[in-house]
């Protein structure tokens, strides 16, 4: 467990060292994305799918979204990690 947590650590580091290196990266236009998105989260089981746009694209908390839906928080934060 404690090799999960460190390597979930290493790769959190990596994916925001990149990220900072990228910031010269061409802004992509939401519209020119907007059904990309659309389509990928049609594709997410519901299980994932509801905690996921609540938490993205309503500005949800995981509690407030775990109190909704009748769920842990812990199962929301997994849910939305997993979508």
């Amino acid at each position: 467990a404690l090799d999960t947590i460190r390597a979930g650590k290493r790769r959190a580091a990596r994916d925001l060292e990149y990220c900072r290196a990228q910031s010269g990266a061409v802004h992509i236009p939401w519209d020119d994305i907007r059904e990309l998105v659309d389509e990928a989260v049609a594709a997410l089981p519901e299980s994932s799918r509801e905690p996921l746009v609540r938490y993205f694209f309503e500005q949800e908390s995981h509690a407030a979204i775990a109190v909704a839906l009748g769920i842990p928080r812990q199962t929301v934060t997994h849910r939305i990690g997993k979508g």
